[in-house]
């Protein structure tokens, strides 16, 4: 089991190639969870209704 912080995510969401390589290989080793807070981080840092949408919608995942 592994919780990603925000910050991967948010790299991860702009190409940060780094970011999107841990996170295809921590989901290749397991579990992978983010946290209520990390939640709220991603959803209260969307910069417009699109954003919102595909964040809530990473999140249902």
């Amino acid at each position: 089991m592994l919780i990603i912080d925000s910050d991967i995510l948010i790299d991860a969401g702009r190409k940060d190639s780094a970011a999107k390589q841990f996170i295809m290989t921590a989901e290749a080793n397991g579990s992978v969870y983010i946290s209520a807070i990390t939640q709220m981080e991603l959803l209260v840092g969307a910069r417009n209704k699109e954003e919102l949408r595909e964040i809530t919608k990473f999140i249902q995942q």
